[in-house]
């Protein structure tokens, strides 16, 4: 008796976790995964643009009509060696598809990993100031290596300003000011929102184009001609109600 007793209790215990598991198995089956119940949120995608996203600096420096079909907004680093590459990219996609596209520069110095992203951002803006951004634009980007391996790139971005025909002494005095720093910061407070981690990161129409920076051009022509599309019955439609008015008038 007292043997049986003893090895009849595992037995028991065995039995009540397995029908324990069996239960709960079913109450899951019947529940469904955890998170899939109705009304649990989606996560939020990593590149979804916010539509309360700060404005960035102002102000804003772009080409192109405000209403133009496209706006191509790139978040750029001037020390940043693959933005240098893209440049001349983004010139012939200004060049190639005029006032059908708006192309937006914003400034997202990678402070953490270029020594004078955040001073090269601050003389383009201070640039900016006599009327002269997008020359200056150019110039660091052309000349970026130079800079970028000086110890002293202050002294060089100062040497382009009177290239440029700048009132160097202004510029000097406005790219360690308070109007350019609160410009930049502006923009890297945009960039932010839009989770941009890395540069160039371009969004076409506020949608992000990712990784395939060689397919910028492709990818905006493709927006235009889905935009052409879209609008072409509704322009026929137009079209044939101004018909029918002509007629109805003429009768």
């Amino acid at each position: 008796m007292e043997n049986t007793n003893k090895s009849g209790l595992p037995v028991a215990i065995i039995g009540v976790v397995l029908l324990a598991a069996i239960g709960i198995g079913g109450w899951f089956l019947l529940k469904g995964k955890p998170g899939s119940e109705p009304g649990t949120p989606t996560p939020t995608p990593k590149n979804t643009v916010p539509a309360n996203a700060p404005p960035g600096g102002n102000p804003t420096w772009s080409l192109g009509p405000s209403n133009a079909a496209v706006t191509v907004e790139e978040f750029a680093d001037f020390q940043c060696p693959t933005c240098a590459q893209m440049h001349p990219k983004v010139k012939e996609l200004r060049a190639a598809l005029g006032d059908r596209v708006r192309i937006v520069f914003r400034q997202f110095p990678l402070t953490q990993v270029h020594q004078w992203g955040y001073d090269a951002a601050c003389a383009a803006e201070a640039a900016g100031l006599q009327g002269k951004f997008w020359e200056m634009q150019n110039m660091l980007f052309t000349n970026q290596q130079s800079w970028s391996n000086s110890p002293d790139a202050r002294k060089l971005f100062a040497e382009y300003a009177k290239t440029l025909g700048l009132d160097v002494n202004k510029f000097s005095d406005d790219m360690i000011g308070l109007q350019v720093k609160n410009k930049v910061d502006a923009d890297m407070q945009r960039g932010r929102a839009f989770n941009v981690n890395s540069t160039p990161s371009f969004y076409i129409n506020n949608k992000p184009l990712g990784q395939n920076l060689d397919q910028l051009r492709a990818m905006v022509e493709a927006e235009l001609k889905k935009l052409e599309e879209a609008n072409q019955p509704q322009s026929n439609s137009n079209t044939a109600n101004a018909n029918t008015a002509n007629a109805n008038s003429n009768k």
